[in-house]
């Protein structure tokens, strides 16, 4: 394991570059957007969402890389500021803004469609905004989509209208943009408040995850495939994430008061492994929050994680190789 972020940048959301295995976007608790090349942990370009005094005062929650435009990537914050951005290939890495898009409130999360024209926004409210990418105007506002707030929402891979919201009233929710979202296509409910969801590589499937460790996996008719035996802790606080590993061979599941990933193989849900998180920047041995995580797309068995350290005032990135042992 090794920490891939310095903790000096306070990080609070990453995505791994879709073509581009050593790029690492980082969005940070101070308003500034970071690009790192993880092979080597360095630090390629920092940006700030806006240019404001305030800006340090923004969370970046939102993040995500363009699908065939290897160079831009879209960021906002929970005080709703939305940019999109691209950099220099010239070894410089220049950044530079090209839209600052109308503001969504209290934003937790957006995502960008298959085909870069659209993206959604969703956050701490019931409503959820269609952008257009490309002219950096609001098509529309999908109202009381959820009668919670919808934490967290995700376009299909292939399928450049089809998305998916997961909410903590409970319930994950597929639906289509050419229609007018007044009714979804498929409603499926939980036992708790539900915080991620997520297609698989081809779409085929949807994994969903609800407070303490109820993971589920659909068909892309959200029809109930399996719910994933992962012990809970009867903590309505133990929020859990859960993504896709090895081309959706296997899923990755973290909850917010464990230190711990639970490795799980998508088709049979036999445990595969539960790795424990250990302490990179951290010889006091304090016990950590798992924030976030993600499957790294182009390496097997390899990913990383956002920790919290519960009594000290910092953040890392964690990656993890499945694949070296301890010694290496």
């Amino acid at each position: 394991m090794k920490s891939v972020c310095h903790t000096a940048y306070r990080p609070r959301q990453f995505e791994y570059h879709p073509t581009i295995p050593s790029y690492l976007l980082v969005g940070s608790m101070v308003g500034t957007i970071h690009l790192y090349n993880q092979y080597t942990n360095t630090h390629l370009m920092e940006t700030p969402l806006i240019d404001d005094p305030n800006n340090a005062s923004h969370n970046i929650l939102g993040l995500c890389w363009l699908n065939g435009q290897w160079d831009k990537f879209l960021a906002g914050s929970d005080q709703g500021q939305i940019s999109l951005f691209s950099f220099t290939a010239d070894g410089q890495h220049q950044p530079r803004r090209l839209y600052t898009y109308p503001k969504f409130d209290k934003l937790t999360c957006l995502h960008i469609n298959s085909s870069d024209d659209r993206f959604l926004t969703s956050g701490y409210g019931n409503d959820v905004q269609l952008y257009n990418l490309c002219d950096g105007s609001v098509e529309r506002t999908l109202p009381s989509l959820h009668s919670k707030h919808i934490n967290v929402l995700k376009f299909a891979h292939q399928t450049p209208w089809l998305f998916v919201t997961s909410s903590f009233d409970r319930t994950v929710k597929l639906w289509d943009i050419r229609m007018d979202c007044r009714v979804p296509i498929t409603v499926r409910e939980s036992e708790n408040g539900n915080v991620t969801c997520c297609f698989s590589d081809d779409d085929r499937t949807l994994l969903a995850s609800a407070i303490d460790n109820e993971v589920r996996l659909y068909d892309i008719r959200m029809d109930l495939i399996r719910k994933f035996d992962i012990p809970q802790r009867k903590s309505n606080t133990n929020y859990t994430r859960s993504y896709f590993l090895n081309s959706s061979d296997y899923i990755l599941v973290g909850s917010y008061e464990e230190d711990c990933v639970h490795i799980l193989n998508t088709y049979t849900g036999k445990k595969l492994n539960d790795v424990q998180i250990d302490y990179p920047n951290n010889s006091q041995r304090t016990d950590i929050n798992i924030q976030s995580l993600r499957g790294d797309p182009h390496h097997p068995f390899n990913f990383s994680v956002l920790v919290a350290y519960r009594d000290i005032d910092m953040c890392e990135i964690i990656h993890v190789d499945m694949l070296k042992s301890a010694e290496d």
